[in-house]
């Protein structure tokens, strides 16, 4: 086999050889002989004529073709054809983990996944147990807690996930209490039971100096994603619950559960959407009223009658 180049332009020659079966092959150029780049294909041979053009921006300028029988022209372990196609280039470190799942490269490729993807193809499942709309005050962080829970299909956690949180408007954005900077989005990952929020990440939600303003805070795990509804408010009644969650008893019958302080509370509401779409009062009590929370979780409970209100 005897590359032969025939020239076709100022500054542009083809390549041309006949491949051998079983032979993979990549071109690489240089302007001194010492420092070589490889050129953006790879050919896996067949027995077929191949020709590339390639330019020569460098005066003197050469070209040399490389193969290999096993298809790893550099001996890095990984394939040619297999490094093209998720980086882009060769000479990839088998032993870095670029997607940060835990596994190398060369591990990725002996297992046929993606060492660009931490999920592999994969869509993982976001929860927002903090609840997907917050009433929050006009230019002033949120003091709701937002808690994130990434699980896989099968609804085992799914522990150092990357999770990206957005402004989708840009208006406010992000204040990380660790710099005290904003931004318009930040990236953390999951614990190893699947989860994160923002006490324990210090980070808060910013919202503008905009009264009965809507913004939409978005958060993407690979190639799912959630969104958070802010709605602004001049003022607010008082501190919102935080991990409020309902359990339905009956048709009439719920059952609410929440945790966050008590003091300075001057009363208690809870409004949801009826199947018309308008905001109804499900709850309201005074703080005389208020539940005495759980000794042992600090959470408050208490049972509503729908027809009593």
């Amino acid at each position: 086999m005897t590359p032969a180049f025939a020239p076709l332009q100022i500054l542009l020659v083809a390549l041309s050889w006949t491949t051998e079966p079983g032979t993979t092959y990549t071109v690489q150029t240089s302007p001194d002989l010492h420092d070589w780049q490889t050129l953006p294909f790879v050919v896996e041979g067949a027995g077929q004529e191949e020709s590339h053009p390639i330019e020569l921006l460098d005066s003197p300028s050469f070209a040399r073709l490389q193969f290999s029988t096993d298809g790893d022209s550099n001996e890095n372990g990984l394939p040619d054809l297999w490094e093209w196609t998720h980086f882009g280039h060769l000479d990839s470190d088998p032993d870095a983990d670029p997607d940060g799942d835990g596994v190398s490269t060369h591990a990725e490729w002996q297992a046929a996944t993606d060492p660009t993807d931490f999920f592999n193809g994969e869509m993982p499942v976001i929860q927002l147990s903090s609840g997907s709309e917050w009433f929050v005050a006009a230019g002033e962080p949120a003091s709701q807690v937002l808690a994130i829970g990434v699980y896989h299909l099968n609804g085992v956690p799914w522990r150092q996930a990357p999770v990206r949180i957005e402004y989708e408007s840009g208006f406010a954005g992000i204040i990380d209490e660790t710099t005290s900077l904003t931004a318009d989005a930040i990236e953390l990952l999951t614990d190893d039971f699947g989860r994160m929020d923002s006490e324990s990440a210090e980070f808060q939600i910013l919202v503008p100096d905009m009264n009965a303003h809507t913004e939409l805070v978005r958060i993407s795990c690979g190639t799912a994603s959630s969104r958070l509804l802010l709605r602004t408010m001049q003022s607010l009644p008082g501190s919102p619950p935080r991990q409020l969650t309902r359990k339905s008893l009956s048709e009439v019958d719920a059952e609410y559960h929440w945790s966050g302080p008590s003091e300075g509370i001057s009363a208690f509401r809870i409004q949801e959407k009826d199947p018309d779409g308008q905001w109804i009062e499900t709850v309201s009590l005074p703080s005389s009223e208020l539940p005495e929370p759980d000794p042992a979780t600090g959470r408050f409970s208490i049972a509503v009658n729908s027809l009593s209100n």
